[in-house]
């Protein structure tokens, strides 16, 4: 929903940017010494081939072998919130599918 995308917004703001930018483009002010780089959210074509649950799972236990934390000290609705602001920057999920 709107108001889940708007929720995960504000905690993005506050936990995210720091690696994945202000945009959610990979290019925060972290992102320049980190290898791999932080994943770039608004790339359409690659985010359509991830589920739901496995970005709930990369945020809740973050990713081995890159910078990516678990960030399971957030609630079970703010990482979901997350997971729904994830899919409306990268135009993909249920917002984008009523576009077709």
């Amino acid at each position: 929903s709107l108001d889940s995308a708007n929720r995960g917004h504000e905690t993005f703001l506050k936990r995210c940017i720091g690696c994945h930018g202000r945009l959610g483009d990979g290019k925060g002010p972290s992102a320049p010494e980190m290898l791999p780089r932080p994943r770039n959210l608004t790339n359409t074509h690659f985010m359509k081939g991830v589920d739901d649950p496995r970005i709930y799972e990369s945020i809740t236990f973050g990713i081995v072998g890159t910078g990516m934390p678990p960030w399971d000290y957030l609630t079970e609705d703010q990482r979901w919130d997350l997971v729904n602001f994830v899919r409306s920057i990268s135009k993909t999920g249920a917002a984008a599918e009523k576009g077709k």
